[in-house]
């Protein structure tokens, strides 16, 4: 039996993880219905397409380092191996954002012509370039909390501080006067204001600023997470190589539907994402300690917490998604809801499954990750 401590620790750090989601997703839906309708489904699936490029961008510069910095940190006690690792983490990190943030600004009349067939999207790329530095550190930051098992400081980080700035300058934008390129310059200085909250919450939580000599892990960090890195890119051809697509070989208004029915859908990962945030770290820890039968445990448990919760909100999401999308996003979108009914289905399957990457993060397999995803992506 996984020990009370075990259960209760991931419960009420899960319980603060979800309402952080929770309001996440809910502000977040909500300016997505302002975007939606002000922006007309034109505008909207451009902004929509730029999203998903920072969201693509942003998984590449990070390499699956914040997945190592979270498995690493709470097997290491010691002060230069902790700043060690965060240290080896984030300088490669910084390289690699800004590289590709500089290629990506100068290349987007590029990609908007010869991708796109469409230049309006040049200006949009542009501007969600200069927020991949900041979307990459916030990610790190994430995986340093959650390598410190302290829920509190990344929930206020990413489901308080981003999500908020970003609605309340979505906001501002609709007032002013609203435009697709107007509405990424939103998305970027959000990131940057929950990138400086990012710092201090650095200096207060880890030992990143602390005067300890660091003893770097560069070669546990790399061979842990390239693979991760490849996986979770690999894994982007079926979670956002679609709307890339539709983009490519469609008008920008097929985009827009498609925008509208994905976060509907994704209100299904609610819960999933709630409870792996900490359970990840916590059965590394038993891992390392070698307590297979509370892991197993735990696993159970933790799979069982996820998929109650989730079953009704599936059920309305497959049987009523006119319904739902008429009322959120009005009439002009009504004509998506097939899609989101089969979306809502792959989510559910992904969910009753989704404990295992934790867990296979959690014992170092990132190579079986690779292979699983590596065949989903080819499929």
């Amino acid at each position: 039996m996984p020990r009370p401590s075990d259960s209760v620790s991931i419960v009420s750090g899960s319980s603060l993880v979800l309402l952080g989601t929770i309001f996440e997703l809910g502000i977040a839906f909500i300016a997505k219905i302002f975007m939606a309708r002000y922006l007309g489904v034109y505008d909207y699936g451009i902004v929509s397409v730029g999203i998903i490029i920072l969201s693509i961008s942003t998984t590449f510069v990070v390499l699956g380092l914040h997945h190592g910095i979270a498995r690493y940190l709470p097997r290491f006690k010691q002060s230069s191996d902790k700043r060690g690792i965060l240290i080896s983490a984030f300088s490669i990190t910084t390289v690699t954002s800004l590289i590709v943030a500089f290629c990506l600004f100068i290349f987007a009349d590029y990609i908007a012509i010869n991708v796109f067939s469409n230049p309006s999207f040049s200006p949009i790329l542009k501007v969600f370039a200069g927020a991949v530095p900041f979307a990459a550190f916030i990610r790190m930051v994430i995986g340093s909390m959650q390598g410190e098992k302290r829920a509190s400081p990344a929930v206020f980080i990413q489901n308080i501080v981003l999500p908020s700035a970003r609605f309340i300058l979505i906001i501002i934008v609709i007032i002013v006067g609203v435009s697709a390129v107007k509405v990424a310059w939103a998305y970027l200085l959000a990131y940057a204001t929950a990138a400086l909250v990012g710092v201090y919450v650095l200096y207060r939580y880890t030992q990143m600023f602390h005067k300890v000599t660091p003893a770097y892990h560069f070669k546990d960090l790399i061979p842990f997470s390239i693979p991760l890195a490849i996986s979770t890119m690999m894994a982007l051809l079926f979670v956002d190589a679609d709307t890339l697509l539709l983009a490519y070989f469609q008008p920008a208004t097929e985009v827009g539907l498609y925008a509208v029915i994905y976060p509907l859908s994704a209100l299904l990962m609610i819960f999933l994402n709630s409870f792996t945030f900490l359970s990840m770290p916590a059965l590394s820890e038993l891992h390392a300690q070698n307590q297979s039968l509370r892991m197993r445990k735990m696993y159970l448990v933790i799979t069982k917490w996820i998929f109650i919760p989730t079953f009704p909100i599936f059920l309305a999401l497959f049987f009523f998604p006119d319904t739902l999308i008429q009322f959120f996003f009005g009439h002009d979108y009504v004509v998506a809801s097939v899609g989101l009914s089969i979306l809502s289905l792959g989510f559910l399957f992904h969910i009753l499954t989704g404990v295992n990457e934790s867990t296979l993060l959690a014992i170092g397999k990132t190579k079986y990750i690779l292979a699983n995803t590596t065949a989903a992506g080819i499929l």
